[in-house]
């Protein structure tokens, strides 16, 4: 009788003791499971949501499609090609709230140009700049109330109400202004400078000779431009240690983006942090873009320059 109380008394002990071995196998089997997915990109070749603020970001326009129309008169000088109009219709259904301003669009594409048609396939989000772009005046540059905290950079958007129509080289803001913009971003992120927004930044670039007609914002922008503002802007290599490494030294990106996923010619976007669901980026004419991570494979092959960005 004894031994067989004995043997009972031992066999719950083996089955922890197995118990315990299964769930040291399976963290080990997590460990490396993660470990692959961070090596191969994993995640971030998901593209996972990111928070996106939307404090500084307003779009209030003020669009009626009826009296828009009788500002046009026939049929418009443009004449845009038919592939691109047929691409807009299918955007149609994917993007059913702009469905009636596309259509509008798609009628009197006559009336606007190739920047308007190519900004809409990439980014329908800006459909009522679009809209607007091509009949209103230039803005003055404004005294805005934007939320800023040093130390954390904000998300401004080159398309805002507030100064999307303010001059800036061949166009305006939302046009041409996304190198100011992502330069606004940084500063006053870095510094807390609150008076350094988007439309500010484009008349220091434009009066500095940061903007090269024909060519648009010049890379000493990132560098000397960003000097003026007591913050150290050094070219850094398109290599992802090189890029973490600026990040997690409370630093900021900035790249300039070649055609691909965020322009048809040249763009610039910042790059705020990273982690192991890939990079987040901060692209000053997308919150939908903004909005998702990116691995270093899918960044990498469209980053024309780099450039790391410190408090001095």
């Amino acid at each position: 009788m004894a031994m067989r109380l004995e043997e009972r008394e031992r066999r719950p002990r083996r089955k922890k003791r197995r118990f315990g071995g299964g769930l040291v196998i399976l963290a080990l089997l997590v460990v490396l499971a993660a470990a692959a997915y961070k090596m191969t990109g994993g995640l971030a070749e998901l593209h996972m949501p990111a928070g996106v603020p939307k404090d500084n970001v307003k779009t209030d326009f003020a669009v009626d499609l009826a009296a828009l129309a009788e500002k046009m008169d026939g049929s418009g000088d443009f004449s845009p090609q038919q592939s691109d109009l047929a691409e807009m219709k299918n955007m149609e259904s994917r993007y059913p709230k702009y469905k009636d301003k596309l259509e509008f669009f798609i009628g009197h594409a006559g009336h606007y140009d190739q920047t308007a048609v190519n900004t809409l396939l990439l980014s329908p989000e800006k459909i009522d700049f679009v809209l607007l772009s091509q009949f209103t005046q230039s803005t003055p540059t404004g005294d805005w109330d934007i939320s800023v905290r040093e130390g954390k950079i904000p998300y401004f958007i080159q398309y805002d109400s507030r100064w999307a129509f303010h001059e800036y080289g061949s166009s305006c803001v939302g046009n041409t202004g996304c190198g100011p913009t992502c330069l606004s971003m940084a500063v006053t992120g870095l510094t807390g400078d609150k008076r350094e927004t988007p439309d500010r930044m484009c008349d220091f670039a434009a009066d500095n000779g940061y903007y090269v007609p024909g060519s648009g914002t010049s890379w000493n922008l990132f560098t000397d431009g960003a000097a003026s503002f007591g913050v150290n802007g050094a070219m850094v290599s398109v290599d992802r240690d090189d890029m973490e490494n600026c990040l997690k030294n409370d630093g900021v990106l900035i790249a300039s983006m070649t055609p691909g996923d965020f322009t048809m010619a040249g763009h610039f976007i910042v790059i705020y942090a990273s982690g192991t669901s890939g990079f987040r980026i901060y692209d000053p004419s997308s919150v939908e873009r903004s909005g998702r991570t990116w691995s270093f494979a899918a960044l990498s092959p469209q980053i024309a320059q780099l450039w790391c960005l410190t408090k001095e």
